[in-house]
């Protein structure tokens, strides 16, 4: 896999801005004319104006920062469950998704650059609760976690130990798939704690897949001989 060229100049996350709506008078998308019959719609994402066939898709609100899940990003308006999205922001969130889960850091890459403008929410969360970093931990692709993790610097720490709705963190969850590199990878450069793992299953999957990389000609594991009754 073709290693993503790190960025020197590239912008913190920044808030998207509210579009006013005198400022649009056609769809941001398809240039469909506003009117009586084809009303102005915001990109919760983006903050720009489509028209409805534009901006017909939607997503959960954990997706985004807690200011931009209300009407006009205020924080005197009400807050969504589900918010609107546009149909490029839909094909970036979902893609970008989709990248990590299949452990290609330059698919992601090319999503934030290209549909999302650059611009990502590190503490994004799906309707079970996962965050990036679950989804890119459980691919086990190393060079797509430790991605994603410089790509969010200022939200790694939180991501490391953010738990699922099942409670599993992204070690649990790399444990659990036997990806040996990126538990070493959490644990040993990201701080992680091996006591994150708490479901013995887990445990024992971890070590079988292990036993199962254990180098040819490498010496055995030391045989530990049973206590002698006291």
């Amino acid at each position: 896999m073709r290693a993503v060229a790190e960025r020197e100049d590239r912008p913190a996350f920044v808030l998207a801005a509210w579009q006013p709506d005198a400022s649009a008078s056609a769809c941001g998308r398809c240039q469909a004319r506003f009117g009586f019959t084809v009303r102005r719609h915001h990109c919760r994402y983006c903050g720009h104006i489509f028209c409805i066939d534009c901006a017909g898709e939607s997503i959960e609100a954990s997706f985004l920062p807690p200011l931009q899940r209300r009407r006009e990003f205020r924080r005197d308006m009400r807050a969504q469950s589900v918010v609107r999205l546009c149909e490029t922001c839909d094909e970036g969130l979902r893609g970008l998704c989709a990248a990590l889960s299949f452990g290609s850091a330059e698919g992601a890459e090319q999503f934030v650059e290209h549909k999302l403008g650059g611009s990502l929410w590190g503490l994004a969360r799906d309707e079970h609760g996962r965050t990036y970093a679950h989804l890119a931990a459980a691919s086990g692709d190393l060079s797509t976690l430790a991605w994603l993790l410089r790509r969010v610097a200022d939200s790694a720490s939180a991501l490391v130990c953010a738990r699922d709705r099942k409670g599993r963190t992204p070690l649990a969850l790399a444990a659990e798939e036997g990806h040996l590199d990126a538990v070493r990878y959490l644990v040993q450069e990201r701080g992680a704690r091996v006591r994150e793992v708490e479901d013995p299953r887990i445990v024992r999957r971890f070590l079988q897949a292990a036993l199962e990389r254990w180098p040819a000609g490498a010496p055995p594991l030391p045989h530990v001989a049973p206590s002698a009754p006291a």
